[in-house]
């Protein structure tokens, strides 16, 4: 992949907000952002973010109408959904281009697999293999790990 541009999934502007889903449904982010200019965030943790959008009515309608903006892909596509009803997910699924690593792998191991395959994640899987997380190249440098 390397060369090829990463894929724009959305534009935000001034006063838009990203990453409410990962806070509502409490599941990690699945998409990286990037600053075309120069800018100024306000990250909000998920304790601030669970009070504000329950005390402040206008924080609520705020999220409410960007969740079904981010939702009504599917009425926005009809001849894509007709297809999308009829397709098998492992007709359009990429094989992992790394084996997953067990919840048992040492921390330093991963860290060696990451240099070795030139992995931007792996799969973790339990005695059953079945997932159990995700393991990012910024999970092994995030403060705290």
């Amino acid at each position: 992949m390397e060369g090829k541009p990463p894929e724009t999934v959305a534009v935000f502007g001034p006063g838009d907000f990203f990453g409410e889903m990962a806070l509502i449904e409490d599941r990690p982010r699945n998409a990286s952002v990037r600053a075309r200019t120069d800018l100024e965030v306000t990250v909000i943790g998920k304790g601030m973010f669970a009070r504000m959008s329950k005390l402040f009515a206008p924080v609520s309608q705020q999220i409410e109408s960007a969740i079904r903006r981010r939702t009504a892909l599917r009425d926005k596509l009809p001849k894509s959904s007709a297809i999308l009803e009829s397709t098998a997910l492992r007709q359009v699924l990429e094989p992992l281009a790394s084996q997953p690593l067990s919840e048992k792998c040492l921390f330093i191991d991963a860290v060696s697999q990451f240099e070795k395959d030139r992995a931007d994640f792996f799969c973790v899987v339990d005695d059953k293999a079945r997932l159990s997380g995700i393991l990012t190249r910024f999970d092994l440098v995030r403060p705290g790990t």
